[in-house]
Protein backbone atom coordinates (compact mmCIF):
# COMPACT_ATOMS: atom_id res chain seq x y z
CA UNK A 1 0.00 0.00 0.00
CA UNK A 2 1.25 3.46 -0.91
CA UNK A 3 2.08 5.77 1.96
CA UNK A 4 1.44 9.42 0.97
CA UNK A 5 3.48 10.71 3.92
CA UNK A 6 6.60 8.89 2.73
CA UNK A 7 7.29 11.74 0.31
CA UNK A 8 6.70 14.38 2.96
CA UNK A 9 9.26 13.09 5.47
CA UNK A 10 12.37 13.88 3.35
CA UNK A 11 11.04 17.37 2.67
CA UNK A 12 10.59 17.99 6.40
CA UNK A 13 14.00 16.49 7.15
CA UNK A 14 15.70 18.72 4.57
CA UNK A 15 13.64 21.71 5.66
CA UNK A 16 14.92 21.42 9.21
CA UNK A 17 18.51 21.70 7.97
CA UNK A 18 17.69 24.57 5.63
CA UNK A 19 16.01 26.46 8.48
CA UNK A 20 18.96 25.76 10.79
CA UNK A 21 21.43 27.15 8.28
CA UNK A 22 19.12 30.12 7.64
CA UNK A 23 19.15 31.01 11.35
CA UNK A 24 22.90 30.34 11.68
CA UNK A 25 23.62 32.72 8.81
CA UNK A 26 21.28 35.28 10.33
CA UNK A 27 23.05 35.08 13.70
CA UNK A 28 26.47 35.22 12.03
CA UNK A 29 25.33 38.16 9.83
CA UNK A 30 26.24 36.37 6.60
CA UNK A 31 24.25 36.00 3.36
CA UNK A 32 21.35 33.74 4.30
CA UNK A 33 20.55 32.71 0.71
CA UNK A 34 24.06 31.32 0.26
CA UNK A 35 24.05 29.12 3.35
CA UNK A 36 20.50 27.87 2.79
CA UNK A 37 21.22 27.22 -0.88
CA UNK A 38 24.30 25.20 0.01
CA UNK A 39 22.33 23.26 2.62
CA UNK A 40 19.54 22.47 0.18
CA UNK A 41 22.04 21.48 -2.51
CA UNK A 42 23.89 19.15 -0.14
CA UNK A 43 20.61 17.60 0.99
CA UNK A 44 19.32 16.97 -2.52
CA UNK A 45 22.69 15.68 -3.68
CA UNK A 46 23.16 13.25 -0.79
CA UNK A 47 19.55 12.13 -0.37
CA UNK A 48 18.13 11.96 -3.87
CA UNK A 49 21.10 11.80 -6.23
CA UNK A 50 23.52 9.67 -4.22
CA UNK A 51 20.76 7.78 -2.40
CA UNK A 52 22.54 7.84 0.96
CA UNK A 53 19.34 8.33 2.93
CA UNK A 54 18.92 10.18 6.18
CA UNK A 55 22.26 9.27 7.73
CA UNK A 56 24.19 10.36 4.65
CA UNK A 57 22.25 13.62 4.52
CA UNK A 58 22.94 14.25 8.18
CA UNK A 59 26.68 13.75 7.72
CA UNK A 60 26.61 15.85 4.56
CA UNK A 61 25.15 18.72 6.57
CA UNK A 62 27.78 18.25 9.27
CA UNK A 63 30.54 18.36 6.66
CA UNK A 64 28.95 21.49 5.17
CA UNK A 65 28.98 23.20 8.57
CA UNK A 66 32.63 22.20 9.05
CA UNK A 67 33.53 23.49 5.59
CA UNK A 68 31.82 26.83 6.28
CA UNK A 69 33.67 27.10 9.60
CA UNK A 70 37.04 26.34 7.98
CA UNK A 71 36.52 28.82 5.14
CA UNK A 72 35.42 31.54 7.57
CA UNK A 73 38.44 30.86 9.79
CA UNK A 74 40.82 31.10 6.84
CA UNK A 75 39.26 34.38 5.70
CA UNK A 76 39.48 35.69 9.27
CA UNK A 77 43.18 34.81 9.49
CA UNK A 78 43.83 36.49 6.14
CA UNK A 79 41.95 39.59 7.33
CA UNK A 80 43.96 39.76 10.57
CA UNK A 81 47.28 39.39 8.74
CA UNK A 82 46.47 42.32 6.41
CA UNK A 83 46.47 44.79 9.29
CA UNK A 84 49.92 46.14 10.19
Amino acid sequence: MFNPYALLLPVIFGGVFVFAFWKAADIDEQPRWLWTGLSAAVFFFTFFYMGWGYIGSFFGQIFLAAAIAIVRAVFYIIEINKKP
